[in-house]
């Protein structure tokens, strides 16, 4: 069984159903199954040239594959019995008609034999309604669509069910449905055909072109709807009072938080026979606090969307610095900056490549390519660097660092919302690069974002800095018993 979309393979179908019980109230129910016992009254029992498995139903495939030879027959039957112009009202009519290959679309000739003006506004102002209060397949409008879809196949004997499943509660709350049940039982009832919808839909029509037709037609017939609300006042560009108030605090203390790291960095005793912890959990957080600063003098970049590479960057750097403190093997130390010269000096490699292969470089090139040599050999020639493809120096992966160094919620709530930013995840792009067409009959389809106009505002960088703070005061118990109290290592800072 293939499970359909509602509103993009059913809904085009069960228009006509929609229209009918589209005011939301539950007479519109009573009102159409008499409209549909109406239409069969109209067919007769005659069905020479049905399709061996037709079935009324409502929807507009069914109406398709009535014969021709029955078709005048319907429609001169109920504007006999006067119940024509209730049954397909001329607003419906209208809409239907700017569809030329609709099924079922014979069902308005009679408003086109009396000359019907199909106009495009009328048109829209009816299905907008329609299509907008039944796009949701849980709403009151496809619920009772689908609810006329039961009671029909009921009636006609193509659906049973066990004892277990129609109880004599459930089968009284259908009996009552809609006129006469309360709200529970209603409840009820609605909630076993929501369900066995999928069921019913599955086994009668096999894939329709219509739907494909109807949604693609509507980009050529009805214009996008956007958003022209004007920015609230919780939407901030980076030129209001908040974020020109908050500025020069949070550099402040930015500012404050990097003297008070670099004082402790400065004064710390580093081994010079074995530097490489100091320098490690030093670099990690000098990095860390370099891109705070940054981001504190851009306001346009106080954002997720723009912020999450130094969001992820201070998450990541207390994870590796916990591990790394909490593990105090020497050799991790070694590991994570063999790791980093490694793919510097596979950087190196692959731009040699590349100048062999063109034959010539640029003077710019060149100059990198000396600065890149130079990294790479500083601790020790290159001929000894290894290149490790591995994904993590410590040969694990972040999430499992981050659940033993007691920061799994912090990987979970901000490393990995973070990371999809930066890696242009689907979530990333549709909150931040799209806004919804608020025309129902596009379906909800996503518009680029045509607007320079950010939500921005200081709490993601008072957030940054709440979490830089906390880092920098892990560095400092870290490097703590190096770190002399009084703050100096004497004459070397002459």
């Amino acid at each position: 069984m293939t499970l359909a979309p509602w509103s993009k393979d059913s809904l085009p179908n069960y228009l006509w159903l929609c229209w009918q019980v589209s005011s939301e109230e539950y007479f519109d129910v009573f009102a159409t199954s008499k409209y549909l016992d109406e239409i069969e009254t109209g067919l007769g029992d005659d069905r020479t040239d049905f399709p061996d498995d037709w079935l009324l139903t409502g929807k507009l495939s069914d109406f398709e594959a009535i014969p021709e030879g029955a078709r005048s027959s319907l429609l001169e039957h109920l504007v006999t019995v006067g119940a024509y112009d209730s049954i397909f009202p001329e607003e419906f009519a209208i809409a239907l008609a700017m569809y030329p290959e609709a099924p079922g679309r014979w069902l308005v000739q009679p408003w086109l034999d009396t000359g019907l003006v199909i106009d495009p506004a009328t048109a829209e102002r009816g299905l907008r309604d329609v299509v907008g209060k039944a796009l949701d397949g849980r709403g009151n409008v496809a619920t009772r669509a689908k609810a006329l879809l039961f009671r029909q196949m009921v009636k006609a004997g193509r659906v049973s069910f066990s004892d277990k499943v129609m109880t004599d509660e459930l089968m009284e709350a259908f009996r009552k449905y809609p006129r006469d049940a309360n709200d529970e039982q209603k409840a009820r009832v609605e909630s076993h055909v929501r369900a066995a919808f999928l069921a019913m839909e599955s086994m009668s029509d096999g894939e329709l072109k219509w739907p494909t037709k109807f949604w693609r037609a509507n980009w050529n017939l009805y214009a996008c709807q956007l958003s022209n609300t004007e920015p609230g006042p919780e939407v901030l560009d980076g030129r209001s009072d908040e974020v020109r108030d908050s500025l020069r605090e949070l550099r402040e203390k930015v500012e404050a938080l990097w003297t008070g790291f670099a004082e402790v960095a400065k004064t710390t005793d580093p081994d010079l026979y074995s530097p490489h912890r100091f320098e490690v959990l030093t670099g990690l957080v000098g990095r860390a606090l370099r891109l705070v600063r940054t981001i504190a003098g851009y306001p346009l970049m106080w954002t997720m969307e723009h912020g999450a590479p130094v969001l992820r960057a201070l998450v990541e750097s207390r994870v590796i610095i916990r591990y790394l403190v909490a593990h105090d093997d020497p050799e991790l130390y070694e590991k994570f900056r063999a790791y980093g010269v490694g793919h510097l000096k596979l950087l190196k490699l692959h731009m040699e490549d590349f100048i062999d292969a063109a034959g010539e470089a640029g003077d710019g090139m060149k100059n990198y390519l000396k600065l890149i040599s130079a990294y790479v050999n500083r601790d020790q020639y290159e001929e000894f660097v290894s290149i490790d493809l591995g994904g993590n120096f410590a040969g694990i992966d972040m999430r499992r660092m981050a659940d033993e160094t007691d920061l799994g919620d912090d990987y979970r709530l901000l490393f990995q919302p973070a990371s999809s930013n930066v890696h242009g995840e689907w979530g990333a792009i549709d909150m931040n690069v799209f806004e919804t067409c608020l025309n129902p009959l596009h379906r909800d389809h996503r518009v680029l974002a045509d607007t320079d106009r950010t939500i921005v505002g200081p709490i993601f960088l008072y957030d940054l800095v709440d979490y830089a703070r906390t880092l920098t005061e892990e560095y400092s118990t870290a490097v703590g018993a190096n770190h002399p109290a009084g703050g100096s290592h004497g004459a070397k800072e002459a």
